[in-house]
């Protein structure tokens, strides 16, 4: 089985990156190789869901592939820094045509929430929670249940619906969602979880 690893940012791969080999530099940084047992290929998109979308669409065309994992940090609301979760489903904060009838989140022809599909990664031991999606950092409440925010993550999900192509997606919390130092608290965090995010990788995998 082949799987597919995307990721926003280099800083949250570079623990993966060292047992992989790197393939292309442009349009976009991608690695192929094995972790664990696995075969597979790595593509950092860029920050954003104009680049995750673009990043995605670019490797499905270039090659097939059984599985897609997210892997990347988020903003978490009622998690603690540094837990590692999956998402349960997914969704746009700031996408709105409610004017025309639509739900809040929800493109024209897609469905409101999008779910994984986990296929035979081991996903039973990690909570999961619902994720935002949006353009800018988020630093104010959606929700008040728990759940972790992004900049690419349902674009992800988007693009594999639209191929119809299993995706999961997994989260390390870097930050907590209006905390008075979440600033502060996610560049440490960018610069530190690249472990955590691995661990947990290997932990869907194996």
């Amino acid at each position: 089985m082949m799987i597919l690893i995307v990721a926003a940012m280099v800083s949250e791969v570079e623990s993966i990156i060292p047992s992989l080999t790197q393939t292309e530099k442009d349009p976009f940084m991608t690695y192929e190789g094995k972790i664990s047992t696995h075969q597979v290929c790595l593509i950092v998109t860029g920050i954003g869901k104009v680049n995750a979308a673009a990043g995605l669409t670019y490797m499905l065309g270039k090659q097939t592939f059984n599985q897609i994992i997210n892997v990347g940090l988020a903003g978490g609301y009622l998690l603690n820094k540094g837990e590692s979760v999956l998402v349960a489903r997914s969704t746009y904060h700031d996408f709105d045509l409610t004017f025309f009838d639509y739900e809040k989140g929800q493109v024209p022809h897609y469905p409101t929430w999008f779910e994984p599909n986990y296929l035979d990664l081991n996903y039973k031991e990690f909570k999961q929670t619902p994720l935002y999606t949006g353009d800018y950092f988020s630093t104010s409440v959606i929700a008040q249940t728990p759940y972790v925010a992004d900049m690419e993550g349902n674009a992800f999900f988007q693009v594999a619906h639209r191929f119809n192509i299993p995706l999961a997606s997994l989260k390390v919390v870097s930050d907590v969602i209006g905390s008075t130092e979440q600033l502060e608290t996610y560049q440490a965090s960018e610069m530190s979880f690249q472990d955590k995010l691995r661990d947990a990788l290997l932990k869907l995998l194996n």
